[in-house]
């Protein structure tokens, strides 16, 4: 079999154009070639995209045709009650499908077909049903998909719960007003309740416990690491005795107190729960996490780089810092550093007849030196580095004064099998923009090289390339009239070869989200409802809409459920702006850097 592009791509200096493919058999496009004057690359079609999730590319994925936004108006139901089904129909960029016939689908939990009705469009490409549930209905979570073409993909889908509940009657709110928890001091709580008909929850019992365990990062401090990495700390969980009952108001305050903390040189965190028992033994929980202050100082470290993998060859850069135990930044002179080299060996040993291995770590070290630290301003180690796994270890130097390590790869020590390049830091002068706006695209480059900028939609919409220096550099796009709702802004920056210090190429990407023109395809809507309503008296719904044009129609639905069955599933508002105009994810289909040959 052979497999050949029924036409011969052309080529410029930033770009090839799409060749078409004529596929036989069972082959696929494998590989672009681009060669000129000795020089030799390639492309691969093959490989895995770019793992640009530390990027901030999540998001819901881009619809492939029509968009169905499905939701019922709360999560749990009983069963023998009536399921209101909603939905709205929309293309990809946000626009009304009208005259578009929608077939729902309810399944049960076990999957198999409830209710199959065919909706026509009730307006503005949205419609309704509702389904009654069956005094027998099965129990767990019940699923409704939307189809434009019952043999296609589904288009759109809701989840719901059918559960025999009791629904809350109460909630409160949990707070302190410290902002750490001594290991020595206790830390005073509040409680505030209600029932939600809106008298006081008093006289209600209280009860909960507590739970240490290390912290994942300091507030404040996003990217920074503080301890040996490899300090593993066993949560410790301690149980709340003789907790007050809730006054005439509703109130109660208590104090906590640290019995034993875990011994780690990790910051700890303190998860706080506390459950509010009704009067017929049915218990609301709310949780408070406060951070453990620490006894003494603290190093942090925060690489500069992606993930935990660098290029052979390349510089690793990490910022250093020094906090007091409230968390203030503090200056320190002569902070020593340490790169230590990790190679492992296996160890065989026969046991019980079966032949078992243990890993041997050998560290060597290949750098060290002294950072200075201000206050204001973190220190920064730039460290090259070769194949091998390697450890950074920072500390004053004092007896039992602060250590931390961090640990990372070079060379082929990859994640996930999928490139992570370097990050290049980009920036929008604003997160909106209106079509036939210029964009301001800031990007700051930490070596010479060739700078592409692309804007992504559903396809590649936009790009520029220029060759730039290290520093700071702004472009400047025009934002389109057929680019949607919103775009992504994808910067790559390549290095070149550089043979004398033995530097091998190298690419860095960021990426930023934008979107275009919200405001004007957001309708802003206002319900003042009276604070207060009698029982079996008529409920008038007040609804003001703003961003209507001329002559232009809206639709409203109005539920009205019980609080205590929201909070039971934790229960959100329906947001079409957030689903049709918010940030979709991005799939790794940006241009990939052409590959050398080793």
């Amino acid at each position: 079999m052979r497999c050949s592009p029924s036409a011969r791509p052309t080529a410029t200096a930033s770009s090839i154009s799409k060749p078409a493919w004529r596929v036989g058999g069972r082959c696929r496009p494998a590989a672009i070639v681009a060669s000129e004057k000795g020089d030799y690359a390639f492309l691969s079609l093959k490989s895995a995209a770019f793992d640009l999730s530390d990027r901030g590319v999540a998001g819901r994925p881009l619809p492939a045709g029509l968009d169905a936004f499905v939701y019922t108006e709360r999560g749990v139901y009983r069963s023998g009650e009536t399921v209101a089904v909603t939905a709205l129909l929309r293309d990809a960029r946000g626009a009304a499908a009208l005259n578009v016939p929608l077939t729902l689908v309810m399944a049960r939990p076990d999957g198999v077909e409830y209710r199959r009705a065919l909706v026509a469009d009730q307006g503005l490409g949205g419609r309704s049903m509702s389904v009654p549930l069956v005094a027998s209905a099965s129990t767990g979570t019940w699923r409704v998909t939307a189809y434009t073409d019952p043999k296609r993909p589904a288009v759109g889908e809701a989840t719901f719960m059918v559960e025999d509940y009791v629904p809350d009657r109460v909630e409160f709110d949990l707070a302190s007003t410290a902002k750490a928890i001594s290991r020595t001091a206790p830390a005073s709580l509040s409680v505030d309740g209600h029932f939600l008909y809106g008298a006081p929850a008093s006289n209600l019992e209280l009860s909960g416990e507590v739970t240490i365990a290390a912290a994942k990062a300091l507030p404040g401090f996003p990217g920074y690491s503080f301890g040996l990495f490899d300090d593993d700390v066993t949560p410790v969980r301690q149980e709340f005795d003789d907790l007050p009952n809730t006054d005439a108001t509703g109130k109660a305050k208590f104090p906590v107190t640290l019995d034993t903390t875990p011994a780690s040189s990790r910051p700890l965190e303190a998860q706080i729960t506390v459950r509010m028992s009704e009067s017929g033994g049915r218990a609301v929980e709310r949780k408070l996490t406060l951070p453990v202050a620490s006894d003494s100082a603290l190093l942090g470290i925060k690489p500069i780089f992606s993930g935990r993998s660098l290029a052979d060859g390349a510089n690793a850069d990490f910022d250093v810092i020094m906090l007091s135990p409230d968390g203030k930044s503090l200056a320190k002179n002569g902070v020593r550093y340490d790169l230590l080299k990790v190679e492992s060996s296996y160890q065989w040993y026969r046991q019980n007849g079966q032949w078992e291995f243990e890993p041997v770590k050998r560290t060597e070290r290949v750098a060290s030196g002294t950072v200075d630290l201000a206050a204001d301003k973190p220190g920064r180690v730039s460290l090259p580095v070769k194949w091998g796994r390697y450890r950074l270890e920072v500390s004053t130097g004092e007896a039992n004064g602060p250590v931390t390590s961090l640990s990372f790869d070079a060379g082929f020590y990859a994640e996930a099998n999928a490139d992570t390049p370097d990050l290049l830091e980009v920036a929008l002068d604003k997160p909106d923009y209106k079509p036939g706006e210029a964009m301001n695209v800031a990007v700051t480059a930490r070596t010479a090289g060739r700078l592409t900028v692309n804007v992504f939609t559903d396809r590649l919409v936009a790009s520029q390339s220029q060759d730039v220096k290290a520093g700071a550099t702004r472009i400047n796009i025009t934002v389109g009239r057929d680019w949607g709702t919103g775009a992504y802004m994808v910067a790559t920056l390549r290095r070149p070869l550089d043979a004398p210090a033995q530097r091998m190429p190298g690419q860095a990407i960021g990426v930023q989200w934008f979107s275009i023109d919200r405001a004007a395809r957001t309708l802003a809507l206002d319900m003042k409802m009276p604070a207060t309503m009698r029982p079996n008296s008529p409920l008038t719904v007040p609804i003001k809409l703003t961003g209507l044009s001329s002559g232009e129609e809206a639709r409203v639905v109005v539920a009205a459920v019980d609080v205590g069955i929201l909070n039971l599933t934790n229960y959100k508002a329906p947001a079409p702006d957030d689903y049709y105009l918010g940030q979709r994810r991005c799939d790794g289909r940006d241009p990939r850097p052409l590959r050398p040959i080793n």
